[in-house]
């Protein structure tokens, strides 16, 4: 299954109860064997829908510059069906009942495995994700959208306490890359859909929220990104409460 990689351990400390910010210098041959990993599942099940979300996709995908490594892979499908597909590779599988998510573990590799088939946190997983996904040239992978991914780390930041940093920095790292045109319209309407009727909520106090800084977090990017940021916030916000 892959060559045996271990799992990098050196991380930054951003301030938060268990939140670790892994170092983006080290971990290259890990992070390349999760890609790989991810790659191979969905070449074999092209049967299935599915999407990959989270960091590996934000970082290794939709990032200009990696600022952070993650240590997992991060999978949705509506598809029951993927649970057993990991089964038979050989994973063992456990469910997270509070989370409503399984785990699929290859302790040999030091490969951990998210699964998520009805909803991330409290995101709920439709169609949309799937129809709207883009697929990398190079990959047989398909990565939910970047809007998508925004408002499920968007609603994450809003209602959790853990893991606040990881989800700014990911937001951040696909606002400032040049290469991603982000489409309001869909954004705002997946911000209509699936945030404001949970969270008493508007497009200035999420903005608000997701710009507040944590302790390391802003550490990762430099001042030319900051300035880039804020003021790409600001237009994001005026522009979705003007138009949408």
């Amino acid at each position: 299954m892959g060559a045996e990689v271990n799992c990098p351990i050196e991380y930054f400390d951003c301030g938060e109860k268990n939140t670790k910010i892994f170092n983006p210098e080290i971990g290259e041959e890990y992070v390349d064997l999760l890609v790989s990993e991810a790659d191979s599942f969905f070449e074999e099940n092209k049967d299935l829908n599915l999407a990959l979300i989270g960091g590996l996709a934000v970082q290794e995908f939709y990032s200009a510059k990696r600022k952070r490594v993650t240590s997992d892979i991060d999978i949705s499908s509506l598809d029951d069906e993927i649970v057993k597909r990991f089964e038979e590779k050989g994973y063992e599988i456990y469910k997270n009942e509070i989370l409503d998510k399984y785990s699929a573990r290859d302790n040999e590799n030091q490969i951990h495995i998210d699964i998520y088939t009805s909803r991330i946190s409290y995101f709920e997983i439709d169609k949309l994700v799937f129809e709207n996904s883009v697929e990398p040239e190079g990959y047989s992978l398909k990565l939910a959208s970047p809007e998508d991914i925004t408002t499920m780390k968007i609603l994450s930041i809003l209602t959790t306490e853990k893991g606040k940093s990881k989800h700014k920095i990911d937001i951040y790292s696909m606002i400032l890359n040049p290469d991603i045109d982000f489409d309001l319209k869909y954004l705002a309407k997946r911000i209509k859909t699936k945030i404001l009727p949970k969270i008493p909520a508007n497009y200035s106090s999420i903005i608000n929220e997701i710009t507040k800084s944590s302790k390391g977090v802003m550490d990762q990017f430099s001042k030319k990104e900051r300035r880039f940021l804020k003021s790409e916030l600001n237009r994001l916000k005026n522009k979705l409460f003007k138009e949408y």
